[in-house]
């Protein structure tokens, strides 16, 4: 009888490490309805993501947006998607280890429109429309700097906004830095988080938002394709706000209404 109890015990004991892993902040999010956030700026056609024609057009359209930044290696905040040029500029180099100048010589996807800084950004939304910020994790290892950034420019800023994050330490360091303000873990179907076994294992607990101990988060934004995930559906349990990314089609906007919002692609 007593291996019975240890038995019970021994699993009442994990159950209560994995709450404690993954229980949520309680701050909530400044959102009384479901929230469609339009990812990198309503882009589409002639108008490149994260440009300042896409982000017009969903301010126009009365739509809140979602979009990405980073810190330049001479400490101006732009506001670009990926790690590096090669996809939207046709460079092979790192955004985070470029000066302002030489990114802003460049153009987007082969259009007249250039990489957007922050503050560029945040006037042409002036408030009209919530916005969900996402900082990138800097490859140049500055991620204490970009949050320090990021902070200095929101404090002067008058409209809604959360700030979401795939690395619990910013969100841990925004939090002290703004903690004021919703946070919101990024996570979902993370395979690749660095090399190796390591990658493997940090992409495992990434995945499973056994990292919520550090970011307390307020929301999630979780990736629709993986919303079977068993943590994910615990956390949805405990009440947590969800945001679900990136919704791309009629089907995946149905499957998206049971959550508290979507993080979507123009596909109508």
């Amino acid at each position: 009888m007593i291996y019975v109890f240890i038995s019970l015990g021994a699993v009442a004991l994990v159950c209560l490490i994995i709450l404690f892993l993954v229980f949520p902040g309680r701050h909530g999010v400044p959102f009384d309805e479901k929230m469609r956030f339009a990812h990198r700026g309503l882009f589409g056609g002639e108008i490149p993501e994260n440009s300042l024609s896409a982000f017009k057009r969903a301010v126009e359209n009365k739509i809140a947006v979602e979009f990405d930044v980073h810190l330049t290696q001479d400490d101006k905040l732009i506001v670009f998607h990926d790690d590096d040029l090669k996809r939207m500029c046709g460079v092979d180099k790192l955004t985070d280890k470029c000066t302002y100048d030489e990114l802003s010589a460049l153009r987007l996807a082969g259009t007249e429109e250039k990489i957007p800084t922050f503050e560029e950004v945040l006037d042409v939304i002036g408030g009209k429309v919530p916005i969900l910020l996402e900082i990138k994790q800097s490859k140049a290892g500055r991620n204490a700097e970009t949050c320090r950034a990021v902070a200095e420019v929101l404090k002067q800023y008058n409209g809604k906004y959360v700030i979401e994050s795939f690395n619990p330490m910013i969100l841990s360091t925004m939090r002290k830095l703004l903690p004021d303000v919703s946070y919101g873990q990024l996570s979902g179907g993370i395979k690749n988080a660095s090399h190796g076994v390591a990658g493997a294992i940090l992409g495992f607990l990434l995945s499973n938002l056994l990292f919520n101990f550090i970011s307390r988060p307020d929301f999630v934004a979780y990736n629709i394709n993986n919303d079977k995930n068993v943590m994910f559906r615990l956390v949805r349990a405990l009440g947590v706000p969800c945001y679900m990314w990136t919704v791309r089609d009629e089907q995946a906007h149905i499957k998206a209404e049971k959550y508290d919002g979507e993080i979507f692609e123009t596909y109508n």
